[in-house]
């Protein structure tokens, strides 16, 4: 099975590791040569087969290898020819190939990023202490013994001396990647074998005990396998990849060490010192002295790294309590800031004035043009906002709700609110927002109190229509308590079913005849007379419980229209009209939905009229939603026509397929010039192709007269009041109206209107 050039050399080279002990000396020399050039040959036949990046470390390792084998061969022959004088050429290369080993891992070490000034005093200190350690049972006696010769101690000493070197680069390499990232991990044991194996071979040969071909040889053999291993994987060129470092230069377990360093070695020297005849005092007092000056540099860098992280803590305070008290899509306080703003001010005894802001419909505008246009619209008012209460505190306190604290009266405040926010308004795409104010007063006397008026009086902004600013009152907060009870009561009922559909007739102005129906939501609750919607369905838009009302009213309209459509086949052509409100027209999938309760049922498309007011139209995701019905077969009614400044513009812009004359303009007829709108909305119909429905015929001579304009189909008290289904199957059954019966006519006729504002409060 073919090995990987890797995976091969490694199990070569142990297995000559394995042989060469029991080799005799004349095949050990050779062998053990034989293993360094190989080394040597991985390092160049790794470069060349993977061509790292970044070759240069590998080049040095390579070369330094190269030369400490070729010290080797020097030896080899020394030992053949009769035994090698001290120092000699195979000493020469030898101390050569440490520098470039150590220039070698040096690259690695800026090559990875790892050039913190710390960590190299770190190290520096560390080699120095192992050096004062080592000096009295190793160097000092290794110097002495090659006798007076300069040349022959200076050799002496280089060796260890260069281990040192080593040594610190690699203490500096395992401080910065660690022990985790395998390659730098990897060239560190290798080196570290092969500086154990010269430590072990220098204390031999002082004893004497020294023998070639013994075990100390197998650590410089391992680390020539282990490099050239490593030389050979195919990862090799991660060995200068850029690092974080392991660990911060102000580490407990760094800062131990070094604490030893510095105490330890001196004191052992100086005990040393005094116990021998005083050899060699001022080189072990010069690197002592060294010590302690890298130890005071290693401190004064220490102080400066507390100082650094002290000021980066108080910084990275100071930056979590702005994150923390402000608002991250506006930059505006948030509602802890608020709270702590409005506790200092209770504690003070300040008078402050606090309004709270609510966008009108914002909902709406998330759900039909999408989370980035509300964000757009918040950031907006936000601006506003901050550009107009320079002096007070602007705060954001989640969704679409804002707070100002001001020190002005808070009828002041409103009015400066109210002038604002019309500013805005009346910009193109610009904010509208209801506002609610309240002040600190005996009768509100702490923060959550105050937030709690100001939150009343906004919702009280709401009920008038929105887009105003309202002071508080005291009678509000029992207006809001009833409002509370209606949402909780209705939410019940609604799961309940307590939620009906009541239908009004729409008949034929010339013959009577039944045309359809309109469904009016009503509230039935046990016991209890039907509560028309002026008395809820306000609530419910406010909330968004109106888009569960819709839901109920349109499934329940369409499930009887179809029952009498199979129990009466003459009612097959009935039209059923439903009212959309601008919330349930705001749900992406409202099309789906729709045409879904059309399909589980079974009514046709055509038979159903879809009726929206002109400011439903206003909603941008509006149109598209209503031409997925159109192009379904649902008819579009334009309710309340000729109320809107712009409707005229709708009939070219939007699918409309149905006019509903307004009945204010049905009740002013008899008014001089009363009968000019409906006969040019007549004639406007007439012209685009559109049918015209009246609504709130309450007397014969209206309908007399808008028989006589040209209005066909109708609905109103004349003819019938809204009903429950069972109340008026004696009209279907008949399928014609009696003769107009007046304002007190028990129901009739259907064109179902489901939800929005307008569905409770026509009355026909």
């Amino acid at each position: 099975m073919t090995r990987a050039p890797w995976v091969r050399f490694a199990v070569a080279g142990l297995l000559a590791v394995l042989a060469y002990l029991w080799l005799p000396l004349w095949v050990q020399d050779p062998l053990y040569d034989v293993v360094g050039l190989a080394a040597a040959g991985a390092v160049a036949a790794g470069l060349r087969l993977h061509r790292p990046a970044r070759p240069a470390p590998w080049v040095l390792l390579g070369v330094g290898v190269l030369l400490w084998v070729c010290g080797d061969v020097a030896y080899s022959v020394y030992d053949a020819t009769g035994g090698a004088p001290f120092p000699s050429v195979a000493d020469g290369l030898y101390l050569s190939g440490y520098p470039v080993v150590a220039a070698a891992v040096a690259v690695v070490v800026n090559r990875a990023g790892l050039r913190d000034r710390a960590a190299w005093l770190d190290a520096g200190i560390h080699v120095l202490g192992v050096a004062l350690l080592a000096w009295e049972p190793l160097l000092e006696p290794q110097v002495h013994a090659v006798g007076p010769s300069v040349l022959a101690r200076v050799v002496a000493l280089a060796s260890p001396v260069l281990d040192l070197l080593i040594l610190l680069v690699v203490l500096r390499l395992v401080a910065g990647r660690g022990w985790r990232a395998p390659l730098p991990a990897g060239i560190a044991v290798v080196l570290a074998l092969y500086l154990v194996s010269d430590v072990v071979y220098g204390v031999q040969v002082l004893g004497g005990a020294y023998r070639s071909g013994s075990v100390v040889d197998l650590g410089w053999l391992l680390s020539y396998i282990g490099l050239g291993t490593l030389a050979l994987h195919p990862r090799m060129g991660e060995l200068t990849e850029p690092a974080p470092e392991r660990t911060s230069p102000g580490s407990r377990p760094r800062l131990l060490l070094l604490g030893a360093v510095a105490v330890g070695p001196p004191g052992l020297l100086t005990w040393q010192v005094l116990a021998d005849d005083g050899r060699d005092v001022l080189l072990l007092s010069i690197a002592s002295v060294v010590l302690v000056l890298l130890v005071g540099l290693r401190v004064v860098g220490l102080v400066g790294e507390v100082e650094a992280v002290t000021c980066a803590l108080r910084e990275r305070e100071g930056e979590l309590h702005r994150r923390a008290t402000t608002d991250v899509l506006t930059g505006l306080a948030n509602r802890a800031l608020l709270h702590e703003r409005l506790e200092a001010d209770v504690a003070g005894g300040r008078a402050v004035s606090v309004a709270l802001l609510d966008l009108d419909d914002f909902k709406t505008v998330n759900d039909a043009q999408g989370h980035e246009a509300g964000d757009a619209l918040l950031l907006a008012l936000a601006t506003r906002l901050r550009e107009g209460c320079p002096d007070d505190l602007v705060a954001r306190l989640g969704g679409d709700e804002f707070a100002v604290v001001s020190g002005q009266l808070p009828d002041l405040l409103a009015e400066r609110l109210g002038s604002l926010l019309e500013g805005a308004r009346s910009a193109p795409g610009g904010p509208s927002a209801s506002v609610g104010v309240a002040s600190l007063a005996p009768s509100c006397p702490t923060p959550s109190e105050l937030l709690r008026q100001a939150d009343t009086a906004m919702y009280v902004a709401k009920a008038r229509g929105g887009g105003r600013a309202v002071v508080h009152r005291p009678e509000m907060s029992e207006a809001l308590r009833t409002r509370t009870a209606v949402r909780r009561e209705l939410t019940a009922g609604l799961a309940r079913e307590e939620v009906l559909a009541w239908l009004q007739p729409v008949v034929d102005l010339a013959t009577s005849q039944l045309l359809g129906f309109e469904a009016l939501a009503r509230w039935q609750r046990p016991g209890g007379p039907a509560l028309p919607p002026a008395s809820w369905l306000p609530v419910a838009e406010d909330d968004g419980l109106v888009v569960e009302v819709d839901g109920r009213v349109l499934r329940s309209a369409v499930r009887q229209v179809m029952t009498w459509t199979r129990e009466l086949p003459q009612s097959a052509g009935l039209d059923l009209a439903v009212n959309a409100s601008a919330r349930t027209l705001a749900q992406p999938d409202v099309a789906a939905q729709v045409l879904a309760v059309l399909r589980e049922e079974g009514l046709p498309p055509h038979r159903l009229v879809l009726e929206v007011t002109e400011g439903v139209l206003l909603e941008g995701a509006a149109a598209p939603r209503l031409q997925q019905l159109r192009d379904a077969g649902v008819r579009i009614a334009l309710d309340d026509f000729g109320t809107g400044w712009s409707s005229l513009s709708y009939l070219r812009r939007f699918p409309v397929d149905v006019l509903k004359l307004d009945r204010s303009f049905v009740l002013g007829l008899d008014e001089p010039g009363g009968e000019a709108v409906p006969a040019a909305v007549v004639q406007l119909a007439a012209a685009l192709g559109l049918q015209v429905v009246a609504e709130g015929i309450e007397t014969a001579e209206q309908a007399s007269v808008l028989r006589r304009l040209g209005v066909r189909a109708a609905q109103g008290y004349l003819f019938a009041r809204p009903a429950p289904a069972d109340q008026l199957l004696p009209l279907v059954g008949a399928g014609r109206v009696p003769t107009a019966p007046g304002p007190d006519a028990p129901s009739s006729l259907c064109m179902c209107t489901v939800s929005g504002r307008d569905i409770g409060h026509r009355s026909g």
